[in-house]
């Protein structure tokens, strides 16, 4: 039986962030052996793709290292330097006992003086491997501009914004790596890239101009002859040269003229469709009145604070929008460690004088102040019940659930992306019993929420994951095109 090596190691990097990402930010998602097995078995990740794609082919898998975190700033150079400690630790021994490798990448990490860290990566572990096949699995926001990733044989993409085909994506690889198992030469490759960035809102692969962009994409990855086709949306918030949208296909070796045309394609239609990804975005005072005139619950996307992008969490421009909305019932998240520790001896049912959110600088907002009364409490832990990451256990540390004035807010200890509505059923809150429910996020919001509230509407809030663009300071990143 043929034996794979599994390999992730996967962070979206805000390169627009204050607070930068150490070994302790990766500590609840460092997996060693056997751990990335119990963390993914069952769940519809790329990690439980990988694994039942394995079996599926009759590879055996053989897990070897792990290393997630959190979106957020930039990671610190001893904590990339003993991720690849732990990349060379757990593969050097056993790379004489493997046949080839996966690897789950996110596409958008930065460090500490290293222009791209995910070349680093994927060079260790081709020195460590030789000539064994690698496939590699990364995020829809993948920047790739221009070309990266070259010694992986195969890239795979995820095809869907919100990302609801994680699983599928990582059986896919083992597909792929199978074929490589058997003997099948390692495919053609062709790439075209784009200078061009949108907020993460805007890349939904619902609407235009991804929606037609991906769907060109699936008619043409279904010639026979290629492998994969992958739309690499880009992610605007990492400021690196390769920052941009790109185009990555694999076909038969001796089909590279075929794999060239297709990138090329698809590089022409989304320079076409490009003024389709401008959007306008409203202030939080238009955004929660607009929200409050239909019927039902509205969710209000906090875009500037999305969590899943790498802002802390904690910004407070819609909580103070709501607050002049005395009639109306809101719910939201604020990540807050010192406001979690202030309440950790208040009773439940009794109240305390308190300062909310607003700490990591000056685009989070003003603290919420006033006087808030605990509602529940929890270790923070749930699992996903969604169509995102189905079966995933998510860890918030300690979650405190106090009301101030008329929202509801669940207290975060460890800023987590409100994608599955269990974070908040798992404290006994309903969010259908709510007027608006303000999430801090993007795109991905969406899968998870839909069947909860009745319409979303984009914010477009001051923060680290600014929509409108030209409000970022851009440096690395070769200005082209951008939508804002």
């Amino acid at each position: 039986m043929k034996r794979v090596g599994i390999v992730g190691v996967f962070h979206e990097t805000n390169s627009f962030s204050e607070h930068g990402t150490d070994r302790e930010s990766f500590r609840p998602r460092w997996y060693l052996g056997d751990e990335f097995t119990t963390a993914f078995a069952g769940s519809r990740t790329v990690g439980g793709g990988f694994l039942d794609g394995n079996a599926e082919h009759g590879v055996e898998s053989v897990p070897l290292f792990g290393a997630y975190a959190t979106p957020s700033g930039q990671i610190t150079a001893s904590t990339f330097a003993d991720i690849l400690s732990a990349i060379r630790t757990t593969l050097e021994p056993t790379t004489p006992e493997l046949d080839g490798i996966l690897l789950e990448l996110h596409g958008d990490m930065d460090v500490e003086l290293v222009s791209d860290p995910e070349e680093t990566i994927t060079a260790l572990v081709r020195e460590l491997v030789g000539t064994l096949p690698i496939v590699a699995v990364l995020d829809f926001h993948t920047n790739m501009s221009r070309p990266r990733l070259a010694q992986a044989d195969v890239l795979v993409g995820y095809r869907e914004n919100p990302h609801i085909d994680t699983y599928d994506r990582g059986r896919e690889a083992a597909a792929h790596l199978a074929r490589l198992l058997r003997g099948e030469t390692a495919p053609a490759r062709a790439h075209r890239g784009l200078a061009i960035v949108a907020p993460p809102v805007a890349q939904r692969t619902t609407i235009e101009p991804f929606a037609t962009i991906t769907a060109r994409a699936r008619q043409l990855a279904a010639h026979p002859a290629v492998w994969s086709v992958n739309v690499h949306g880009g992610y605007a918030y990492l400021d690196a040269s390769y920052t941009g949208i790109g185009f990555t296909a694999f076909a038969d070796a001796g089909s590279g003229e075929l794999a060239d045309s297709i990138v090329a394609e698809l590089s022409t239609l989304t320079t076409t469709l490009a003024p389709t990804l401008v959007k306008e975005y409203p202030s939080p005072e238009s955004a929660v009145a607009t929200a409050l005139e239909g019927a039902g619950v509205c969710a209000i996307v906090d875009t500037g604070d999305n969590i899943n992008g790498g802002s802390p969490g904690d910004t407070t421009w819609l909580a103070h929008a709501a607050r002049t909305h005395a009639r109306a019932r809101f719910l939201t998240t604020i990540c807050d460690p010192t406001a979690i520790e202030q309440l950790r001896d208040v009773p439940i049912g009794e109240s305390a004088a308190m300062s909310i959110g607003g700490w990591a600088g000056e685009s989070a907002g003003a603290p919420l102040v006033g006087t808030a009364t605990v509602v529940g409490r929890s270790a923070g832990v749930f699992v996903n019940e969604g169509p995102m990451a189905t079966g995933a256990t998510i860890d918030m540390g300690a979650a405190c659930w106090v009301r101030l004035d008329n929202i509801d807010i669940v207290l975060q200890q460890r800023a987590s992306q409100p994608n599955d509505p269990q974070m908040f059923l798992h404290l006994g809150i309903d969010p259908r019993g709510y007027d608006a429910v303000m999430l801090k996020g993007a795109a991905a919001v969406r899968a998870g929420w839909a069947p909860y509230v009745d319409g979303f509407v984009d914010a477009g809030t001051r923060g680290e994951t600014d929509s409108v663009l030209d409000r970022l300071p851009y440096t690395a990143f070769e200005r082209g095109p951008r939508a804002h």
